[in-house]
């Protein structure tokens, strides 16, 4: 509580639900990023000409839950058309795996 109070100190313009919302994403960031992710399919190449593939592993399966969830709180809210939260394919260059 004393962080988060420091944090309050800091930025007086920020509601503390703001600020708790703010960690809480922060927070997810760095938990779906440390997921593992596996190489799956050659996808071709990105922007920057280097080969893309297919993402799978709990990486994978965080997006498609979190899009099935996506839409069913859209449907709830009346939003039967809302786009999915991550669209297209999940794909990451061959140096974003761990080989």
């Amino acid at each position: 509580m004393a962080r988060l109070r420091a944090l309050e100190d800091i930025f007086p313009t920020r509601t503390r639900t703001e600020l708790i919302g703010d960690l809480l994403s922060s927070a997810l960031d760095d938990v779906v990023y440390g997921l593992p992710m596996y190489k799956g399919e050659p996808h071709g190449p990105g922007p920057d000409g280097e080969d893309l593939f297919e993402v799978l592993g709990a990486a994978k399966q965080f997006r498609d839950r979190a899009n099935k969830h996506f839409a069913d709180i859209e449907k709830e809210l009346g939003n039967k058309d809302a786009p999915p939260l991550f669209p297209g394919t999940y794909v990451a260059e061959q140096s974003d795996f761990e080989d």
